[in-house]
């Protein structure tokens, strides 16, 4: 599973746009993804930090958790500030 976290604002509605091609080529592609819009920088945070939580209580040691950050450097700073909660 693919989650992309999504920041619909950043770049002036750019990060929404860009998002909306990006999640055009995963359905075409059949790719399982699961996409949360951003609603504040503390909510980027809590996403990544239960995922993280949720992640490390069922991972087999080959798995990864795969996150994608759509936004600019503070979407992306608060995604990694939630790792770093867990």
């Amino acid at each position: 599973m693919l989650y992309c976290l999504i920041n619909p604002a950043s770049g002036g509605g750019r990060g929404k746009k860009v998002w909306k091609k990006v999640e055009a080529e995963l359905i075409r592609q059949g790719v399982d993804y699961q996409a949360v819009m951003s609603e504040s920088t503390v909510h980027v945070t809590d996403v990544t930090r239960k995922l993280t939580e949720a992640f490390e209580a069922v991972r087999r040691p080959d798995e990864m958790l795969d996150i994608v950050v759509f936004g600019g450097d503070g979407t992306l700073n608060d995604a990694i500030n939630g790792f770093g909660r867990s």
